[in-house]
C-alpha cells in the first residue's frame, strides 16, 4: 500500500506538471527531504497528495458505508491544494486544464447558469 500510494502520488502530480522524480517523491514523503532545485510547490503537492490518499484509505478502512459525495470530493481537493493556493481549496475549477506531455485534452469546462 505504501509503494502504491507513492507511485500514485508521483503519477498524479507528474500529469499536473510536477517535476519531482519518483525517487524524489519517495524522499519528500518518507524522509521529509527537501530536494535542491525543486520548488516549494512541488514538495507541497507531493506531501498533500499523499496526505489526501492516506485520508481516503483511513476513511475506507473505518467506514462501514462508503459514499462518494460532493463533500468528500471537495475535502480531498482541499487537502491536495492546502498551503499552495487557499483560494482554490474546495472550489470548482474556473478554467480549462491540460495534461503535461499529452496530446489528449480533458473535457472543456462547462459553465452552468444559476
Amino acid at each position: 500500500m505504501k509503494q502504491f500510494s507513492i507511485g500514485m502520488t508521483f503519477n498524479s502530480n507528474a500529469i499536473e506538471g510536477n517535476k519531482l522524480t519518483l525517487k524524489e517523491t519517495y524522499l519528500v514523503i518518507n524522509d521529509g527531504i527537501t530536494v535542491k532545485g525543486k520548488s516549494l510547490k512541488a514538495h507541497l503537492e507531493a506531501k498533500n497528495h499523499h496526505e489526501a490518499l492516506h485520508f481516503l484509505f483511513e476513511l475506507i478502512e473505518h467506514e462501514k458505508k462508503h459514499t462518494i459525495s460532493e463533500r468528500l470530493i471537495r475535502s480531498l481537493q482541499q487537502l491536495i491544494v492546502k498551503d499552495i493556493d487557499d483560494n482554490e481549496a474546495g472550489v470548482y475549477r474556473q478554467g480549462n486544464v491540460m495534461i503535461t506531455g499529452s496530446k489528449r485534452k480533458p473535457p472543456r469546462l462547462i459553465k452552468f447558469r444559476s
